[in-house]
């Protein structure tokens, strides 16, 4: 593609699904992405920026308006995620970490926060690598700065959560729900991803229903969800539980 060039490539291309440039490119190059939507194209006919425009909040185009409104990847038709945008990491908020572990699979490392006035979720990509050993995925968490928040862990491996909490990372391990419990919690906040974050953005694309009316979610795309997940349950519970903790003391009180 790029055996006769010397200083840049420049690729075009229409995103309606991820391909080898976010798989290879983003991931082993230099590279700036230039987003373009109809808004810079200042010689667009009238008619075509309303014909745009008209299928903004026409029902069964958000992806369409996604695509070809907002210059952004397309979603699967049965997405199961589809409330999120790209935004910036509210760092005012408190945070904390949800941790996939991974042996094939990418071990996954998501920063998150919760707003609880605005329903928002914010989410970064911080780890998403396969192949590490324990003390790897030690050494890794510790480069990315994560002092002593809170990662709240896959249940599945209790060993490497004693490892990782030995090397004074404060982890603990969730306490799981049904998965498809989970996503209808998610449903009613709104994902806001760091730009940054295009694995995020590859798994919320990508994780589709296998079986959707029996509510089964495929099991892929779903490493850096899962660790979103495990967060954000751990802390929306602690939430409701407090709630009501507070709530009985002012019965009693009465």
């Amino acid at each position: 593609m790029n055996a006769r060039t010397k200083l840049a490539t420049f690729i075009d291309f229409n995103p309606s699904r991820e391909f080898w440039f976010h798989d290879t490119i983003m991931k082993n190059f230099d590279y700036e992405l230039i987003k373009s939507t109809y808004l810079d194209n200042k010689y667009l006919p009238i008619r075509e920026r309303e014909n745009i425009l008209s299928k903004k909040d026409k029902p069964g185009f958000e992806n369409w308006w996604k695509v070809y409104g907002l210059g952004e990847l397309g979603q699967l038709e049965d997405a199961i995620l589809t409330n999120w945008e790209f935004g910036e990491f509210d760092e005012t908020l408190p945070s904390g970490y949800g941790l996939d572990f991974g042996v094939k699979d990418p071990d996954s490392l998501v920063k998150c926060a919760v707003d609880h006035d605005k329903k928002f979720i914010y989410v970064k990509q911080e780890i998403y690598k396969s192949g590490n050993s324990t003390q790897d995925l030690i050494e890794t968490i510790k480069s990315r700065d994560v002092r002593q928040k809170l990662i709240i862990a896959e249940s599945a491996s209790p060993r490497t959560i004693t490892d990782i909490r030995k090397a004074g990372i404060n982890i603990r391990a969730v306490s799981k729900g049904r998965i498809v419990e989970d996503v209808k919690m998610l449903f009613g906040w709104r994902l806001i991803v760091d730009p940054e974050s295009y694995d995020i953005e590859k798994e919320l694309n990508n994780w589709i229903w296998l079986d959707k009316k029996g509510e089964i979610p495929i099991d892929d795309y779903n490493h850096l969800l899962d660790a979103i997940r495990y967060y954000v349950r751990t802390i929306l519970v602690k939430k409701v539980v407090k709630r009501i903790k507070v709530s009985n003391r002012a019965k009693n009180n009465r």
